[in-house]
């Protein structure tokens, strides 16, 4: 996968799938934030049964800390998976 670099470090996608549930929105960017993650786009879909399909673009310094950030997203309630992805979309 390629790394598109910026002055703050290197932008890399997000894919995150769960349930959703009051908070998960504050608890995935507090996740983020706790490990100095910044969110540069983000697009949310929820279907009928409340299943959530999130698109994060986000900056980071490198795959280690892309890799601590995912491993936080993973543990936050109702989210059953969060891997990095291609691109947005």
């Amino acid at each position: 996968m390629n790394w598109a670099t910026d002055n703050a470090g290197f932008s890399a996608a997000i894919h995150l799938h769960g349930i959703d549930r009051s908070g998960l929105v504050r608890d995935i960017s507090q996740a983020l934030a706790n490990e100095g993650i910044s969110v540069q786009k983000a697009n949310l879909s929820r279907d009928d049964d409340g299943n959530i399909n999130m698109h994060l673009q986000v900056t980071v310094r490198d795959a280690a800390h892309l890799g601590r950030g995912l491993a936080k997203l993973n543990k936050v309630k109702n989210i059953q998976s969060a891997t990095r992805v291609e691109s947005m979309g």
